[in-house]
């Protein structure tokens, strides 16, 4: 998949004012996303599961844009993998994100289709206006992301927002040189997992008739004594 980096569409918006944010070698140990082990129901369309990140530095950081890189799985055939698992059908980078109130909205970076390349997920978003603040200690969301296990009724894979084929997941700052001179501020991140899990039964419904059957024959042997 050939996806358009985000520093492209940052070049074409005008950076307002000046930015008081220097890079930091240490910036990334100080932006954390820890992905975890996440559960889907079997054979359900339009499940959500909201990502978040952690600021672990005692200053704030700024952001002029975000791209959100996801892979399940080794990608599934577009990326030449064999997996076959949960399709990611969507993603929102913006509400209940530190982009919510200040976006062009979430755009689809991959020129693709999702059900293209429905085990990978490549999107961006980047501010109208001047940047985004992270404050220290703050946990904010990064993406809720629509996953349809339809057909699927147990598995588990990788869920990796670092080590995807497509890069990892970054934030963009044109105003500082970032990790790689271009602005761009990789995260810490720690890979996951997807699994899905049915429902166990409710032990509910089999005690209450059991109970049931229990009464029914003590009226019974009641009756008969008396």
């Amino acid at each position: 998949m050939i996806m358009k980096p985000i520093s492209k569409m940052l070049k074409r918006q005008q950076i307002i004012g000046a930015v008081a944010l220097l890079f930091s070698p240490s910036l990334s140990a100080q932006i954390l996303i820890q992905v975890g082990s996440n559960s889907l129901l079997p054979d359900t369309a339009n499940q959500s599961i909201d990502f978040f990140m952690t600021g672990q530095s005692p200053s704030a950081y700024n952001f002029q844009g975000f791209e959100f890189n996801m892979q399940v799985g080794d990608g599934g055939a577009a990326a030449g993998g064999t997996s076959v698992g949960p399709r990611i059908t969507g993603v929102d980078l913006v509400a209940g994100t530190l982009f919510e109130n200040n976006n062009l909205g979430t755009q689809d970076a991959s020129g693709q289709p999702q059900n293209q390349h429905p085990l990978l997920a490549f999107y961006s978003t980047i501010t109208l206006s001047d940047t985004v603040t992270l404050l220290p200690g703050a946990t904010p969301s990064i993406a809720r992301v629509t996953f349809d296990t339809t057909g699927l009724n147990s598995g588990n894979w990788t869920l990796a927002l670092g080590l995807t084929v497509n890069g990892p997941t970054k934030f963009v700052n044109l105003a500082i040189p970032g990790h790689d001179g271009n602005g761009n501020i990789f995260p810490t991140i720690t890979d996951g997992s997807l699994a899905i899990t049915a429902v166990p039964e409710p032990m509910m419904a089999p005690l209450v008739g059991a109970l049931l059957l229990g009464f029914v024959a003590w009226r019974r042997r009641f009756r008969g004594i008396a």
